[in-house]
């Protein structure tokens, strides 16, 4: 789809994206136009990630999450209007596990969920917890489940959700009551492994609900107040300001340089660093961009827009890991073969076996009364072994397509 803007100093824009939604669309539309295809994706082995880019106040908690927090965590029974990206996601990921496990499919989800605030990255799902003391810590952390709990049905996802939701920074502005003055990471991770022939696969799927980059003198948080000890103190919400803008300016670093194919400074910033593996990685990135219509706004939203622009410019070497799972599981059952082959050596024996049965040659006079003997050699002593060999060696032709 195509966005027609008008804005201050630049005249006449068109932007064009993989989807637009307008004012008069609704969630469903967001979820199924862009981001369903990567949640089965992830369900099928593939990592994925959604990020929400926008001003504040633009609506970006809104879609990943719903205006409330109840919508946003309704994974159960998501409302059809008001739940947003996160609880349609993952709703659709719950049914999907069941209906793999129906199959056989042995499957373990897992979920994180920090904040990141400018340079502290907090545990959502751990009481506040900090997670690492510094860039690289707190990504190996996140990604390596050290602050994941597991998941075992959609009723205990939804109790993290609205734990992780209580738990988040936030604070009124005069572009938002309720605006989020830190970035939001919410990452689930899934193992399964087929009964079939014991291949296993593992994916990630990450939600990022970005602070609203906003300009101080619009969000009214660019007040001093009152000396203390001699020393003129900043607002609080000052400083949160500044560490949004410093984290997506870092964002806007990173994306550039993907683009231009040139050295990526990750770590210049802890958000970059955790959302590193989305953007340069192994992975599937949808990028929601929100923007408002107000003309007061004009130039807030256009950035937004070039901002989107560029990250359709950004191309991955997405695949989802099949050799390395088809190679793990083709090591796992040669190495059962070896096992079951060696038991088989050391339990089988020949056995002589003596079959009377008539003789259709015979001729009269001859001294064998019309029978003859017959003398055949046979293994036994490891028959449940060999059966056990057999489905091994099945198993590895679905695997070599032999």
């Amino acid at each position: 789809g195509n966005v027609l803007m008008v804005g201050p100093g630049a005249g006449l824009r068109e932007f064009s994206f993989e989807n637009v939604v307008s004012e008069a669309g609704g969630q469903s539309d967001v979820y199924d136009g862009s981001v369903r295809r990567l949640v089965v994706d992830f369900v099928n082995g593939s990592n994925g990630c959604v990020l929400a880019y926008g001003q504040t106040g633009s609506g970006k908690t809104h879609t990943m999450f719903g205006p409330d927090a109840v919508s946003g965590a309704a994974v159960r029974d998501p409302h059809p209007e008001r739940s947003g990206i996160v609880p349609r996601a993952c709703a659709e990921v719950m049914r999907a596990l069941e209906a793999k496990r129906a199959m056989g499919t042995t499957v373990s989800l897992r979920a994180s969920y920090v904040e990141v605030y400018g340079d502290a990255v907090t545990d959502l799902l751990g009481d506040g917890a900090a997670v690492g003391m510094w860039q690289g810590v707190a990504h190996r952390a996140l990604f390596s489940g050290m602050c994941s709990v597991p998941v075992q049905g959609a009723a205990e996802l939804e109790e993290l959700l609205l734990r992780a939701d209580a738990a988040k920074r936030r604070a009124a502005t005069m572009m938002n009551e309720r605006s989020s003055r830190a970035h939001s990471v919410l990452l689930l991770s899934l193992q399964q492994t087929r009964a079939d022939t014991g291949a296993e696969v593992g994916s990630t799927m990450c939600f990022a609900d970005l602070g609203g980059s906003e300009q101080v003198f619009k969000s009214d948080v660019a007040e001093m107040h009152t000396r203390e000890a001699g020393f003129l103190q900043k607002e609080t919400r000052m400083q949160e300001a500044v560490n949004i803008n410093l984290g997506l300016f870092s964002l806007k670093v990173c994306i550039a340089a993907l683009v231009e194919k040139r050295y990526v400074p990750y770590q210049n910033s802890r958000l970059t660093m955790m959302l590193s593996s989305a953007l340069g990685g192994n992975c599937r990135t949808c990028v929601v961009v929100t923007g408002s219509s107000e003309k007061k706004h004009a130039v807030e939203t256009m950035q937004s827009m070039r901002f989107g622009e560029t990250c359709s410019l950004v191309t991955n070497a997405a695949s989802r890991d099949n050799m390395a799972a088809v190679t793990r599981a083709l090591r796992a059952i040669d190495e059962e073969i070896g096992r079951v082959e060696a038991a088989i050596v050391a339990k089988e024996t020949w056995e002589t076996v003596r079959t009377v049965r008539k003789d259709e040659l015979h001729q009269e006079g001859e001294a064998t009364c019309g029978q003859e003997v017959v003398v055949t050699s046979k293994l036994v002593g490891a028959e449940a072994e060999r059966e056990h060999l057999e489905l091994l060696l099945s198993r590895r032709r679905v695997l070599t397509g032999a």
